[in-house]
């Protein structure tokens, strides 16, 4: 979960500092403000969806209430799936 964290974070701050450096260089967003308008919103869009799913996931990691609230819709994972996400295998015949 932390490596989520870390790379959520790494895009939104890659999105938010040098890309809208890069587009207010642009010359196309002149010729076609309709296009550059959708471009920035989708761009503000990943950056806030970023924002968000790290503080959710940051929040998951440290607290437990917020992991249970926040991960209660995922189904139960299977006793295979446990004993190797507990780092044994499984049992062979």
């Amino acid at each position: 979960m932390t490596v989520c964290l870390l790379l959520l974070s790494v895009v939104a701050v890659t999105a938010a500092v040098p890309v809208p450096r890069a587009l207010t260089r642009a010359k196309w967003p002149e010729r076609e403000p309709v296009v550059a308008l959708w471009v920035w919103q989708c761009l503000v869009a990943t950056v806030l969806l970023c924002c968000v799913t790290a503080l959710a996931l940051g929040a998951a990691a440290v607290f437990g209430t917020v992991r249970a609230q926040l991960f209660a819709p995922a189904p139960q994972a299977s006793s295979a799936v446990r004993t190797a996400a507990q780092g044994g295998a499984a049992d062979r015949s």
